[in-house]
């Protein structure tokens, strides 16, 4: 199989609006070296540049020889190069508590008494659920925009297709659900011999969350903006 090798310089200076690259490869393969080159690289152009980490076993604070887990921190002499492993800890729970609350409502909408903890659990045991969170952090670095470049130091390519591919997986979920809503809330109108129409804040949680992923899919997919490099 021929390999395609890239010179990383005359690529970025070819792609002047690039704003968001990714490593990938197989574990072993040198992604973190290559991704804190490319950060180093852009920091010492004048960039306010961004080292993250998206694999679940870090290793950046080892490379740099400084804790960056949790936190970012600046890790070159010019003061532009951050780095940051993301702690999905945070927002795991964040998001446990989000789903407690989303249950809640659906459960009081529908009339059931079957409390919410029952669901929680088989919901948070899920194995995707840490990479679900791994790509809320992402996505919300991304949108926070605090810096000119990113930089994703990302786990094995199997993992990292699974991390990058979930804003489509997550858009086609809240279609579904959106159409469930709706249909649910029509009946219940229906039925219903009240005439005011109720707030519905599952269903408004679902229109916003729809916006949030197709925010991060356009960010995601736009060639101007993000580049994605598989290291060998």
């Amino acid at each position: 199989m021929n390999q395609i090798t890239i010179d990383m310089n005359k690529f970025m200076k070819d792609h002047p609006k690039l704003k968001y690259i990714f490593f990938g490869g197989k574990g072993g393969v040198g992604k973190t070296v290559m991704a804190g080159a490319a950060a180093l690289w852009s920091a010492k152009q004048g960039r306010k540049t961004l080292l993250a980490s998206t694999n679940p076993v870090h290793s950046l604070s080892n490379l740099l020889e400084k804790d960056v887990f949790g936190k970012a921190a600046v890790v070159c002499d010019e003061e532009k190069c951050y780095a940051f492993e993301i702690d999905t800890k945070d927002t795991i729970e964040r998001s446990k508590r989000e789903i407690r609350e989303k249950i809640n409502w659906f459960l009081k909408f529908a009339d059931i008494t079957t409390k919410a903890e029952e669901f929680i659990e088989s919901a948070t045991m899920n194995p995707a659920f840490e990479e679900s969170a791994m790509f809320e952090n992402m996505i919300d670095l991304m949108f926070k925009d605090e810096y000119d470049f990113y930089v994703f130091d990302t786990a094995p390519t199997a993992n990292a297709r699974r991390l990058l591919g979930m804003s489509k997986v997550y858009s086609l979920w809240v279609e579904k659900m959106l159409k469930s809503r709706e249909e649910a809330k029509s009946l219940r109108e229906m039925l219903s011999f009240s005439k005011k129409e109720k707030t519905d804040p599952l269903l408004d949680y679902l229109l916003s969350f729809k916006d949030r992923m197709g925010h991060a899919k356009n960010l995601l997919t736009d060639e101007a903006l993000t580049a994605f490099f598989f290291v060998t």
